[in-house]
């Protein structure tokens, strides 16, 4: 495990969505401690089992996980998009700013 003794402060400047820097290769964004551990439960619990030989075989893959919303999106951005927004909105965990996706359909 990587521990990260840097001041959060310290990656604000630097960490920017891969749409904008062409040249980063991966995209690590800080988490909190409950987040992190919540998505490896929602990773293990969705199948999303390590199976490469080494030490974190067996263990839940988050990585695989994502990439594998990142490729649900890719083959249906529309549907995605809604059943995120729905999960979302039940829970109460929808930021309040409009996104331009929203703007086009004349949500809020």
């Amino acid at each position: 495990m990587y521990i990260d003794f840097l001041p959060i402060s310290f990656y604000y400047g630097r960490m920017s969505p891969r749409i904008r820097k062409d040249t980063i290769k991966d995209y690590r964004p800080i988490l909190s401690i409950e987040a992190r551990d919540l998505l490896t439960e929602l990773a293990g619990s969705l199948g999303f089992i390590v199976t490469r030989q080494g030490t974190y075989n067996g263990l839940p893959s988050v990585p695989d996980f994502l990439e594998a919303l990142a490729a649900a999106y890719r083959a249906d951005p529309g549907g995605t998009h809604l059943a995120l927004k729905v999960i979302l909105d039940a829970n109460g965990l929808r930021p309040s700013t409009p996104t331009p996706a929203d703007a086009d359909a004349g949500e809020g």
